[in-house]
């Protein structure tokens, strides 16, 4: 029972929240033609595997560092691939960026509309 009064609590709280959601006129709302937003979902996709990939190079780095042992051979190679790894990360930040920034420039501008 306590589950339950928790619950209703939460929903009567909760309740404007989605009443104000629904009143949102939907004349205004501005979508995307479908080949554009494909393309999106796709660049979306090859950037979240990029940067997925990124963070384990990242772990690898690290796991070179912990098994070089003071050889320095094994910690510049480390080093590059900790290198390599950030700039791989900052490449896939920057593809979720760049094409929000090309947007509301291009908005800005008045060339798209």
């Amino acid at each position: 029972m306590k589950y339950v009064k928790t619950f209703l609590c939460y929903a009567f709280y909760a309740a404007p929240l989605f009443a104000n959601a629904a009143s949102i006129p939907t004349q205004f709302v501005q979508t995307a033609p479908i080949p554009i937003l494909f393309v999106q979902s796709i660049l979306d996709f090859i950037a979240s595997l990029f940067l997925f990939g990124s963070v384990i190079y990242l772990l690898y780095a690290g796991y070179l560092f912990f098994i070089a042992e003071g050889d320095p051979k094994k910690i510049d190679t480390a080093k590059n691939n900790l290198r390599w790894s950030i700039i791989g990360i900052g490449v896939g930040l920057l593809a979720y960026v760049l094409p929000q920034v090309i947007k509301t420039f291009l908005d800005s501008s008045g060339l798209v509309r």
